[in-house]
């Protein structure tokens, strides 16, 4: 009886074993390449086309409805002069040859309030990309750069923000980083 349990338990043991490897063959095991997209050796195509605003809002006090960091997306012009009216500019038109919402999208970074006196985040032209990934859209990775916090003499309190237009109507998908 005890080499008849003995049996039945490897027996099991062997099944449960087949029945597992059967499963994860069956959950896409057989993959030939890794399923992690942001390892492919092919980089899209460059979307990013230009850098249309760069500015520092001085006046904090300006009725925007948020204090903290926010990536918004304008796909029309009205949308545009919606989003940017309260931040005082007088308007981007991209009704030119080089830029339409036809073709592509508007970002805006907005950095929120900043306090130079405290470790704050800044962002430069060259620390943002779109690559173009292939039928899923388009990625925007943003690196943000940690700044230390300045002397007392030069403390300013400002709100700056950056305006890019993506020349792709893509969906649009955020990928951030801080150095």
């Amino acid at each position: 009886m005890e080499i008849m349990n003995h049996t039945l338990k490897k027996s099991t043991h062997l099944f449960a074993l087949l029945l597992s490897i059967g499963l994860i063959a069956g959950c896409g095991a057989e993959r030939d390449t890794a399923f992690n997209p942001d390892t492919d050796e092919e980089e899209g195509v460059s979307v990013l086309d230009d850098e249309l605003l760069s500015a520092d809002q001085k006046d904090t006090n300006k009725s925007i409805d948020y204090t903290y960091k926010r990536l918004q997306v304008f796909k029309t012009q009205d949308e545009l002069d919606d989003g940017l009216l309260a931040y005082s500019v007088d308007g981007i038109n991209l009704d030119d040859e080089d830029h339409s919402f036809d073709d592509g999208q508007v970002v805006l970074i907005d950095l929120g309030e900043i306090d130079t006196c405290k470790k704050y985040l800044s962002l430069a032209r060259n620390d943002v990309d779109a690559q173009e990934d292939g039928e899923s859209g388009v990625k925007v990775q943003i690196v943000y750069r940690e700044q230390t916090a300045a002397s007392s003499e030069t403390c300013e309190k400002k709100r700056p923000y950056k305006v890019f237009y993506i020349d792709s109507t893509g969906p649009l998908v955020f990928a951030e980083d801080i150095k």
